[in-house]
C-alpha cells in the first residue's frame, strides 16, 4: 500500500478478489467474484503510508503495531491482509479500483460476471489487477 498513488479527483478505493471456476464446475473457466469489496478512502491511504514511514524510521524506531494503532488503520491492515491472505489460498487474483463517487457493494458482482462476456470489462479488469510487488 505504501506504492499505491492516491488520485485527490477519485477518493474512494475498492479491493476485490476474482476467482475462476475450476473443471469440476458446471461453467468452468467463468471468472466471479470471490472477496470483496474492500473499502476505503484516500484518507485511510494518507494513514496507511504515514504508517508505513514510521515503522521505516531510523531515528524513532516504531513497531508495526504501534504505528498502526498511531495512525488509527489497523482494521484497515487486517482486511487487506485477510483479503492477501484468501485470495493467495484461493488461487485468485486481486484487484484496485478507485472512484469519484461511491458504488454499492452489488455492483461488484455484476460488473465481474459481465467481464466474462464484455471486452471492455475484462479490460478493466485486467488494467486494475495488483501484482505482487505492489501488495502489502
Amino acid at each position: 500500500m505504501y506504492d499505491l498513488r492516491i488520485d485527490p479527483k477519485l477518493p474512494y478505493h475498492y479491493l476485490i478478489s476474482v476467482g475462476v471456476r475450476t473443471m469440476k464446475s458446471s461453467t468452468p473457466g467463468k471468472i466471479f467474484l470471490k472477496h470483496g469489496p474492500l473499502k476505503f478512502t484516500n484518507d485511510d491511504v494518507e494513514r496507511l503510508q504515514d504508517a508505513c514511514l514510521m515503522i521505516k524510521d531510523k531515528l524513532f524506531p516504531t513497531t508495526t503495531k504501534e504505528a498502526n494503532k498511531m495512525f488509527n488503520v489497523t482494521d484497515v491492515v487486517h482486511e487487506i491482509w485477510s483479503m492477501r491472505m484468501a485470495a493467495a489460498a484461493n488461487d485468485c487474483t486481486v484487484h484496485h479500483f478507485s472512484s469519484e463517487s461511491p458504488f454499492p457493494d452489488d455492483f461488484w458482482e455484476g460488473f465481474v460476471e459481465q467481464a466474462n462476456t464484455n471486452k471492455f470489462e475484462m479490460e478493466k479488469l485486467n488494467d486494475s489487477k495488483i501484482r505482487s510487488g505492489g501488495f502489502v
